[in-house]
């Protein structure tokens, strides 16, 4: 063991000195006094390695702490320290590794079509992968090419060997020699030397050429494990300079299988230091480790013992022996005491104990909140906690980043008003509109340019601030849009590119065009030209927007067309840049994302056209590639900021906490999978090998240790739809088999139960379940809004409380001065509409995210009830149906096509019958409109009633029943009219498509004025509340009664019994009906109604009392006539 020790010298400070502690703060302070001796030149960085971009922040702050300052310090990770001192020692070749998976990749896709000719037997099977060369699709060739240089950059440093016998032409045989020429090929057109052949010729040199260009001395922080090759070029460095690894330990003697002779040297060494006498080989068994360490440890064994292979001078620091007896404390002796040969007595945590914590929920969202309560609770309890002492960690922040920013970040009622926190290493396009943007367009040009497509990219933020849009602008673009019923397809020519018939109708053209020559004249939907409707909303102020709107989708259709077919890199990068030209803001704000994306596409001309030859791709290989590029780049978000950091899992391991927090440790998601092709030549895995799962289940384990308080663990462990429970992590079924060895749990009844039953909480449903309030069996929630609404579930009362509450309602004045017959019929046809609408400004029940993005493909009855009401107006003013339908097709209302012509000759046919019965009513209209005005109170009341047919004002539909509207409509138009003709009698019809129709008698004109303002003072008070009157339930109701006879007199029983008889068909009304597998939908699946009246419209004595105001004065006018 003499001679073993004498290979280092701590105080020469050569070879690979070792500093191991299960605490990083320890770490910490090592590699502080390893610091205290100055470099030779104050000028030069202190050179440091590391994992993550979060250790490097969280190594910084630790040093600076301690010492007060600290900076000129360079973090690299492994890559680039590992190539830099190749680099030196060499003296020659580049800094960084000219291998990179992209180059590689693009350098086989320009060799791969004459390798494939040039050895066909060879190449067999990726021949019969692709296909024929005449059939090839470009982007399963690319994909095929990435996957072959992420299996060739593994190979370049798991397996050496592999490659120097390849780039001698000793090449596989058999089905996978295609891989050893495919590479032979590679190295002898890029030239570079590979990783291998420099090791190798680091191995033949004793001194480094150029040591002027190595650091004089670098600390190796926080790496967990390290490919073997890498290994060798640090020992090399170490022969020569200072070098330090701080590396966290579990435990002074390590667990598990001694693989090492070295290694076992130094097990022994170190622990019988630690326990102060001779310690026998045997306790360095298997049998010495505990099983939770042992399972999961592998990645960390495996990295020490080829540390020590190769020379590595073990210095054991202070190890961290926690205290007490919570469970967290007593879990992290038990793998601290590797080789205590005495067991200690297992504990009993009780129910204050809260150091470790599992909890199970539904979903994502629950989690959080779960989260939230749990450090709400911690920062209650203890007054020293600050919240950066706690990290959150999870297998995806992608996934949970949402949630957080909902949770965290809009606190509840009865909790601190701002809860300080910050989401790091999320994708860049995540955290950046600008590239998030980029692939939307990409994205986009692979689609069908639908109205949906389009207007979201005009709503994203780069779009919007680059043409200073606002969300007035984007709904007057959605309106151009319905009206112009613009669908699909930039053009015929494109309709026919996405595979649909080569029609103009429905696409951008179309619709541009009506826009167009809507600017130049207005057509009033009537005129044609060179058939085009004229669109006549472009005028005025809209005149700009047109402009911008137009220019943005004729760029859109320009670089569309462009982007068909194949195409080179500098064709690409080109297109790119004009892309980015069109559509990217200039400004501040997307300063450094701008940069990164004119980066990508200048690498494309630069770096990989020459890589990739001749070859010619597609679009959708470089969107595939620049996703590599920036999708997949280097985590966004600052670390260790003075709030809670929420963060993935790699970029934060190793660095300790007060409080620790993993949530999603379901089994799915860590640890993760190790998936390679099946044509990787790897073979058996060795010590070393990256293996994804064995370094998530070590990472797991440094976890365990790094939490010095609290250790929150959380999974998804219920169904959020079905009642069955979902599997969590195998750490966690690690970790829980682990308690039982040294913890014992009773329940209520004193009998002895599993970890499983006593450790796992599984959380409620929803937040404002019951028990986050009352009992023992969860923690309590603070949220106060949740709190009130589990009181009222439980609460014995079921009251509804109606949407507006009379005795709290202030009076909403009327600011409106003119109101129009129109407006009237409106509020009647749904009063909760107009209350809403105009009372309290709510749009919802017409607000869609946007137009349908498919054309029609038949008429809905709505758009069928509208085309069929403009015929019998064209057929009654004598005009040609050929006419309207041109001007039908023209306005986009029509399926495309044939189909169009086709629904027009069914509605046409619809209509000739209409007219053939009632013929001798819808005659033309003679005569001049009939004007009505009055003032009434502080409004000037308005109306206008058509030319008049055979002397009768004639209201119709084509429909085949007359609906609770329909008697709305002609009752208040009626009344307007028999207002505005004075003495002269006035009468009106309602004609639909069967034999019975609506007519009205002549109301004197007094009367008639009389009941107009009682109509208006309902709308006013409908106004200030919402009042329960539905033209149809309301009908149905006051039919019944009618019917039945019913009067003042009658008796008080049969009154009642009508009552609610009426009530029966009123609720018909507005529940709906279903005919012939048909839903037809009542007037309480209206939104406006819902909302104002939920499910109990009846209730109290106003309904009745609107429909026997409304409806009586109508009977006594107007009666329901049969024409046969």
């Amino acid at each position: 063991m003499e001679e073993l020790d004498h290979q280092y010298s701590e105080k020469a400070g050569r070879g690979l000195v070792l500093y191991g502690s299960n605490d990083p703060e320890e770490l910490v302070g090592e590699c502080i006094q390893q610091l205290e001796e100055p470099l030779t030149d104050p000028f030069t960085e202190e050179e440091f390695l590391v994992q993550s971009r979060g250790m490097a922040t969280w190594l910084q702050l630790k040093i600076a702490e301690k010492k007060e300052i600290f900076a000129h310090a360079r973090f690299r990770f492994q890559e680039e320290a590992i190539w830099m001192i190749l680099r030196g020692f060499l003296g020659r070749g580049l800094e960084r590794n000219p291998y990179t998976k992209e180059g590689l990749a693009w350098k086989i896709f320009g060799l791969l079509p004459g390798l494939m000719q040039e050895h066909a037997p060879s190449f067999q099977p990726l021949g019969e992968y692709l296909g024929p060369h005449s059939d090839r699709d470009g982007n399963r060739t690319f994909r095929l090419c990435r996957q072959i240089a992420t299996l060739y950059d593994s190979y370049l440093t798991y397996r050496p060997e592999m490659i120097l016998d390849w780039n001698g032409r000793d090449f596989p045989v058999g089905r996978d020699r295609w891989q050893g020429i495919l590479w032979h090929a590679l190295r002898q057109s890029l030239g570079f030397e590979t990783l291998p052949e420099k090791v190798e010729q680091l191995r033949q040199m004793s001194e480094p050429k150029r040591a002027d260009w190595l650091p004089e001395r670098l600390s190796v922080f926080g790496v967990s494990t390290m490919p073997p090759l890498f290994l060798d070029v640090l020992q090399a460095y170490g022969q020569f300079l200072s070098l330090k690894i701080f590396s966290l330990q579990p435990a002074p003697v390590f667990w598990g299988e001694v693989e090492s002779e070295k290694w076992k040297l130094r097990a022994l060494k170190r622990a019988e230091l630690q326990a102060g006498y001779p310690v026998d080989e045997r306790f360095l068994s298997d049998r010495s480790g505990n099983p939770l360490i042992g399972s999961i440890g592998k990645t960390g064994r495996e990295f020490f013992n080829l540390l020590v292979d190769r020379n590595a001078h073990d210095v054991a620091l202070t190890f961290r022996i926690p205290k007490g007896n919570q469970l967290l404390a007593r879990l992290q002796r038990w793998i601290f005491d590797a080789l205590n040969e005495e067991e200690e007595t297992k504990i009993q945590p009780g129910p204050e104990d809260q150091s470790l914590i599992i909890n199970s929920c539904h979903g994502h969202m629950r989690e959080v909140e779960v989260l939230r309560d749990f450090l709400l609770r911690r920062f209650e309890g203890d007054g020293s906690l600050k919240p950066r002492d706690i990290l959150v960690m999870m297998p995806s922040p992608e996934e949970y980043a949402p949630y957080i920013r909902a949770v965290f970040g809009g606190m509840e009622e009865g909790m601190p008003p701002d809860f300080p926190y910050s989401i790091v290493d999320r994708e860049p396009r995540r955290e950046s509109h600008l590239i998030d943007y980029l692939f939307d367009l990409l994205d986009f040009f692979e689609g069908r340019a639908t109205n949906r497509e389009v207007l979201d990219l005009m709503d994203s933020l780069p779009s919007r601030s680059k043409n200073e849009w606002e969300d007035t602008d984007m709904e007057i673009f959605r309106q151009w849009i319905e009206d112009c019923h613009a669908y699909w397809g930039f053009s015929a020519n494109h309709r026919e590119h996405c595979g649909s018939t080569a029609t103009h109708e429905h696409t951008w053209r179309h619709a541009l065009d009506r826009m167009a020559l809507g600017f130049c004249f207005r057509g009033h939907g009537s005129k044609l030209w060179e058939g085009i409707l004229p669109y006549d909303e472009i005028e005025g102020e809209h005149t700009i927007r047109f402009s911008q709107f137009s220019r943005f989708l004729s760029s859109l259709a320009s670089l569309e067309k462009q982007s068909r077919g194949d195409k080179s890199l500098f064709d690409w990068a080109n297109w790119l840049d004009d892309l980015a030209g069109e559509f990217f803001p200039l400004n501040d704000a997307n300063l450094l994302d701008r940069r990164k994306i004119d980066e990508a596409i200048a690498s494309l001309t630069l770096e990989y056209h020459e890589l990739a030859g001749e070859g010619k791709v597609p679009l959708r290989v470089i969107r595939y590639h620049l996703g590599n590029v920036l999708e997949v780049g280097s985590p966004q978000g600052r670390f260790l900021t003075q709030g809670v950091t929420f963060s993935g899992l790699r970029p934060m391991r190793s660095i300790s906490a007060r409080i620790i927090c993993i949530l999603g440790l379901n089994a799915e998601a860590f640890p993760r999978q190790n998936r390679t092709p099946s044509f990787d030549l790897s073979g058996d895995r060795r010590p070393g090998d990256r293996s994804s799962r064995e370094d998530d289940r070590y990472l797991f384990l440094e976890t365990l240790w790094c939490a010095k308080d609290f250790l929150y663990l959380s999974y998804v462990g219920q169904s959020i739809r079905q009642a069955q429970d979902v599997p969590p992590s195998v750490v966690i079924n690690e970790l829980l088999d682990g308690l039982d060895e040294i913890a014992e749990w009773k329940d209520s009844e004193g009998n002895s139960i599993r970890a499983m039953d006593a450790m796992v909480r599984k959380q409620t449903l929803h937040a404002f379940g019951a028990d986050n309030f009352q009992g023992d069996q969860l923690p309590r929630s603070y949220s106060l809004p949740n709190l009130k609404a589990s009181r009222a579930l439980l609460a014995p009362q079921k009251k509804l409380f109606p949407f507006v509450v009379a005795e709290n309602h202030p009076d909403i004045e009327d600011s409106k001065q003119d109101l129009s017959m129109g407006e009237l019929v409106e509020f009647f046809s749904n009063p909760s509409k107009a209350y809403l609408k105009y009372s309290l400004g709510m749009k919802l029940w017409d607000e869609e995210a946007s137009p349908p993005d498919f054309e029609p493909l038949e008429i809905d009855s709505l758009e069928k009830y509208k085309i069929m009401s403009r015929m019998v107006e064209v057929v009654g003013s004598g005009k040609n149906l050929s006419d309207l339908y041109e001007l039908e097709k023209a306005e986009g209302r029509l399926p495309p096509g044939n189909l169009g012509e086709f629904w027009f000759g069914e509605a046409e046919r619809e209509v000739g019958a209409f007219l053939s019965q009632w013929q001798s009513v819808l005659v033309p209209s003679a005569g001049d409109p009939l004007q009505f005005e009055e003032r009434y109170d502080h409004m000037r009341f308005r109306g206008e009633i058509p030319p008049l047919r055979n002397g009768k004002h004639v209201l119709f539909r084509c429909a085949k029943k007359l609906s609770g509207k329909d008697r709305v409509r002609l009752w208040i138009e009626h009344l307007i009219g028999c207002a505005a003709s004075g003495a002269e009698p006035f009468e009106s019809q309602f004609v639909c498509a069967n034999k019975k129709y609506l007519h009205a008698q002549p109301v004197p004109e007094e009367e008639a004025r009389r009941l107009i303002q009682e109509l208006l003072a309902v709308r006013q008070s409908g106004l200030q509340r919402p009042v329960p009157f539905f033209p149809n339930s309301s009908y149905a109701y006051f039919e019944k009664i009618n019917r039945a006879g019913l009067s003042a007199d009658s008796a008080e029983e049969l009154v009642e019994r009508g009552h609610l008889s009426a009530l029966a068909e009123a609720q018909k009304a507005w529940d709906g009906m279903s005919f012939k597998g048909r839903e037809i939908p009542g007037e309480g699946k209206d939104f406006s109604n819902q909302t104002c009246f939920g499910k109990s419209p009846f209730a109290g004595e106003r309904f009745s009392q609107l429909a026997e105001l409304f409806f009586r004065n109508l009977d006594r006018f107007v009666e329901e006539r049969s024409s046969g």
